[in-house]
């Protein structure tokens, strides 16, 4: 009797100690101007991967190089009463979100220009750890009347998501939204306290993260030297962000070497809104930690 008393207490101990990774609804990042820039890989599938197990290791770094790109940008949002955010890329429908202290709760989505407020928020499930499942129901209104919709997923895998940039704990989540009969999409999403979803596999596509602006990707000092000075997107259509560690001014010249614009940084980066500049090649010369470095960005 005392040896499976000590056997228990041992057992419970072992659970109530037990470590991982958990990722909150806060490290998604997903705050109003906050925004990504993602490399595109297709003709990828979840099989390519581990998608099972602890302590597996994702080596993401040869997705990085493709000449595919797409932003993805955290907005106000734009359907739904409760709605606190929106998500809008080239690669994902725009969704809305509300977010709470606890959990993501998605509110509405875009189809074919039109906005689909859900009749209740559906959850995201988090936080998300190695023992997460979630089902969330709700519906859509439409002319056929209310139509079910769902979210359901659960976290399939635990390790170490790595890249360029360094290594990371993750979560590797599958999520499903469905529309029964109508519409049902499955996304996997590698998941990190430092950067929210720094990988997306949907529509056989891996996005991959290469850069933010609201922090710097870097876990080393070879990694802060590498990337001393980084300007994306580029080209830019609306606005663009320079990056880089003690980032202290920048300066943009045009192709003939006029100055048409200086701003002081207040960070490790600063986003410059080039929709007020002509179409055309220009040079951003950026001062960062006593260090002069230039890039060249083409506005659109």
């Amino acid at each position: 009797m005392k040896n499976l008393l000590l056997s228990t207490l041992i057992f419970c101990s072992i659970g109530l100690y037990a470590t991982g990774t958990e990722v909150t609804a806060s490290d998604m990042k997903l705050v109003i101007g906050n925004e990504w820039y993602m490399k595109v890989t297709g003709s990828i599938t979840i099989d390519d991967f581990t998608k099972t197990g602890t302590d597996v290791t994702w080596d993401l770094t040869s997705y990085e190089t493709s000449s595919l790109n797409d932003t993805v940008r955290v907005k106000s949002p734009s359907a739904g009463t409760v709605s606190t955010v929106s998500v809008v890329s080239d690669n994902i429908l725009e969704t809305n979100y509300q977010v709470t202290g606890s959990d993501i709760l998605m509110t509405a989505i875009k189809a074919n220009n039109t906005d689909y407020a859900f009749n209740s928020a559906a959850s995201s499930g988090f936080a998300h750890n190695s023992s997460s499942v979630w089902v969330s129901n709700t519906s859509i209104p439409s002319f056929m009347g209310n139509v079910p919709a769902s979210i359901s997923g659960s976290v399939i895998a635990e390790g170490t998501v790595t890249t360029s940039y360094g290594n990371f704990d993750a979560v590797l989540v599958e999520e499903t939204f469905e529309v029964p009969s109508l519409y049902s999409e499955t996304f996997y999403f590698w998941e990190t306290k430092e950067y929210g979803r720094i990988a997306i596999l949907k529509d056989g596509k891996l996005s991959m993260m290469v850069q933010n602006n609201f922090s710097i990707i870097t876990s080393t000092e070879e990694n802060i030297t590498k990337n001393t000075l980084t300007v994306f997107p580029n080209p830019s259509t609306e606005n663009f962000t320079v990056q880089s560690f003690g980032l202290e001014n920048i300066e943009v010249f045009d192709a003939i070497g006029n100055l048409v614009l200086s701003e002081t940084a207040s960070g490790n980066s600063i986003t410059v809104n080039s929709s007020t500049l002509n179409s055309g090649i220009y040079f951003v010369k950026a001062r960062a930690n006593g260090i002069i470095s230039t890039s060249r960005i083409v506005v659109k």
